[in-house]
């Protein structure tokens, strides 16, 4: 969805329009990451066939056309090394310069969550393989970075209240 922000209200909330969907019953876009200048959109195609977690998902790029979305035709090329059929991708987030991709990682079968971080040095380059980043607790997930790329933040539950809070780190 996308929609006007103005004074603390967004509205004309509608469908971001593009080829990027998977049209087929049981797929939907997970989670959406926009790049700083706002013509790159990082998306997550997810199927889900009743369980609680997606069957499959898969992490894809597309570029902004006029009003529209278009999947760039090295999206496959560029996350091959982020797309691994062993695992779930979800929650991207990309630095402001478009060279660091983060994003959660769940091994199929499994329930633990990772945060990882996939790096290049320019970004028509394909991202390296993900580097798992050691946060202890459960259900560490959705990374969000700072624009100076300096903090990181992400959520993961407490195992005393069973709810989800938020935590930082810094860079070293």
């Amino acid at each position: 969805q996308t929609g006007e922000f103005d004074n603390g209200v967004v509205t004309n909330v509608r469908p971001v329009m593009g080829d990027f969907y998977i049209r087929n019953p049981g797929w939907l876009i997970m989670d959406a990451e926009i790049n700083r200048e706002g013509d790159l959109l990082y998306y997550v195609n997810a199927r889900f066939s009743g369980q609680p977690l997606p069957d499959e998902s898969l992490l894809g790029m597309a570029e902004k056309q006029d009003s529209t979305f278009e999947k760039l035709n090295s999206s496959d090329d560029i996350l091959l090394n982020v797309n691994d059929s062993d695992y779930l991708v979800y929650a991207p987030c990309i630095s402001s310069d478009g060279n660091e991709l983060y994003f959660t990682r769940i091994m199929k079968g499994m329930f633990i969550t990772d945060i990882c971080v996939s790096v290049r040095s320019d970004t028509i380059e394909t991202f390296s393989t993900p580097q798992w980043i050691e946060i202890e607790g459960n259900f560490v997930e959705a990374p969000t970075l700072t624009d100076d790329g300096e903090r990181l933040y992400y959520h993961k539950k407490l195992s005393g209240d069973n709810k989800y809070h938020i935590f930082t780190m810094r860079r070293e």
